[in-house]
């Protein structure tokens, strides 16, 4: 992370160079190439940032190797430009052109080394079950389980928002804490008789009278459900 930190704080410092200028043809030469620069620099620095809250919240990051050899670059090129504050300091031969192509290519290993790491810290820190297709396939459908699932799917996508994306900010992180706790705290009733699960399976065709068994009706009144079904005979 100290490694990141300096690559930051070095485009700073050249971003912020106060260039002499030589006429308006040197003034427009090193405005295009700030603009260059600020281009890679913006996207880099998001990512330092973010890097900074991550690891604030316990998330374990891996340093890019290349990180180094980016800093070397800045480093020198930062140098190079203090002493002599001319646009031609910075282009010539293939020292800018250089020096862009490995800030670009950080950014991306960046944003892929910082997905991976939160995925990782993710699917072991946070809430991990099923989601609500697969829990509706498996669960009895009784009420209790109906009005649970309902607000399981509300919690779970908004979690589900966080699994992509790393929240930006500790109120974001204080958040996905919050769902992932309340999602833990959502209850289904799993210990539903087999006879009890076919019997709400069915109710929303009609379920014939052959599936209300003595077992699905000592179950309803258990469950103070028994006045909540009433009996139908089908149209011929």
């Amino acid at each position: 992370m100290l490694l990141l930190k300096m690559a930051k704080d070095s485009l700073e410092r050249i971003t912020n160079i106060e260039a002499a200028r030589e006429g308006v043809s040197e003034a427009k030469e090193l405005e295009q190439l700030r603009r260059e620069l600020r281009e890679r620099a913006i996207l880099l620095t998001q990512f330092v940032d973010s890097a900074l809250l991550l690891r604030s919240e316990g998330v374990k990051l891996t340093v890019s190797p290349n990180i180094a050899d980016v800093i070397d670059t800045t480093a020198n090129v930062s140098t190079r430009f203090a002493e002599a504050p001319k646009a031609a300091t910075l282009t010539r031969g293939k020292r800018w052109t250089g020096l862009l192509d490995k800030l670009e290519e950080s950014g991306k290993q960046l944003a892929a080394d910082q997905e991976r790491d939160w995925r990782i810290f993710f699917e072991s820190s946070f809430f991990g079950g099923a989601p609500p297709e697969q829990r509706k396939l498996i669960m009895a459908r009784t009420p209790e389980n109906l009005k649970q699932l309902e607000l399981y799917t509300l919690l779970f996508k908004s979690f589900g928002q966080y699994r992509k994306k790393a929240p930006q900010t500790g109120e974001g992180f204080n958040e996905l804490r919050d769902l992932s706790k309340q999602l833990e705290q959502v209850k289904f009733q799993e210990d539903v008789p087999q006879s009890v699960r076919l019997f709400f399976e069915a109710t929303s065709t009609g379920a014939g009278l052959e599936l209300l068994t003595p077992d699905v009706v000592e179950w309803l009144r258990e469950n103070n459900l028994l006045r909540s079904y009433v009996v139908r005979a089908k149209a011929n």
